[in-house]
């Protein structure tokens, strides 16, 4: 929900608002289970090159689609 106050409070600037949802990485902590974190960081490369005409407001998966509330 504070990704959609964020991008409607900031509709008039250039700034996007999106969110990233993500599972365990693969570290001890999850017990190796999960995904790479070159997986996650390509997610987080792409909204943050998203163009000035990109989505605001959305939430993304670690594919890069977009992903329901």
């Amino acid at each position: 929900m504070l990704t959609l106050q964020l991008a409607r409070d900031l509709h008039e600037t250039k700034i996007k608002v999106n969110a990233c949802t993500s599972d365990l990485p693969t570290i001890t902590l999850s017990n190796n289970h999960g995904h790479s974190i070159e997986n996650a960081a390509k997610s987080i490369v792409f909204l943050a090159t998203l163009s000035d005409d990109g989505p605001t407001g959305k939430i993304f998966g670690l594919d890069c689609e977009e992903s329901e509330w």
